[in-house]
């Protein structure tokens, strides 16, 4: 019976050296699946506001329409996390540029988006004429910043997306070249 009585707690020091550990991998695979659930929340968010730019290029209402979709798709992500909107005239490339006045650029105020002064994509200005292979691209980008609910990792994590798509022809040849 010497034997059992000098493994007397041993258990419980165990517990102390191994649960930390293990409530570190716990708590890591959590927040890791609320991070790539939100991630595909942005993902969509700007697929949908980018087919609502891209089906309306001659409408004055684009810009405000677009960013109700974003607001409808963003539902999922936590309160306030939401901290900037573009749509913007896209390049060969598509990277998100919001530099040039070919660009709508929404910031978070409370709640809400607010857009920025200076910025705008005149609807004259925007090619979407059948057949033209130079037709224009809108793009989508969304920024959110996420913190981590658990309280176990400090900080929070800057989430981004952006989506292009090509301006939906229009069948009035109005503005068009030709």
């Amino acid at each position: 019976m010497i034997g059992r009585q000098d493994e007397r707690g041993a258990a419980a020091v165990e517990l102390a050296l191994v649960l930390p550990v293990l409530l570190l991998i716990l708590f890591g695979i959590i927040e890791y699946s609320l991070m790539f659930k939100d991630s595909l929340t942005m993902a969509s968010t700007s697929r949908a506001g980018a087919r609502m730019a891209s089906a309306a290029p001659r409408s004055p209402t684009m810009a405000e329409d677009t960013i109700s979709s974003v607001l409808s798709s963003l539902e999922a992500l936590p309160d306030g996390a939401i901290e900037e909107v573009w749509i913007y005239q896209a390049d060969a490339d598509g990277e998100p540029e919001c530099t040039t006045d070919t660009c709508y650029r929404y910031v978070a105020n409370g709640d809400e988006l607010r857009l920025m002064d200076g910025y705008a994509w005149e609807v004259a200005d925007r090619n979407a004429c059948v057949g033209d292979p130079e037709a224009d691209r809108v793009g989508v980008y969304v920024r959110a910043e996420r913190a981590f609910l658990s309280g176990f990792f400090p900080g929070s994590m800057t989430l981004t997306d952006h989506t292009v798509m090509r301006l939906e022809p229009v069948t009035s040849l109005e503005g068009c070249r030709g």
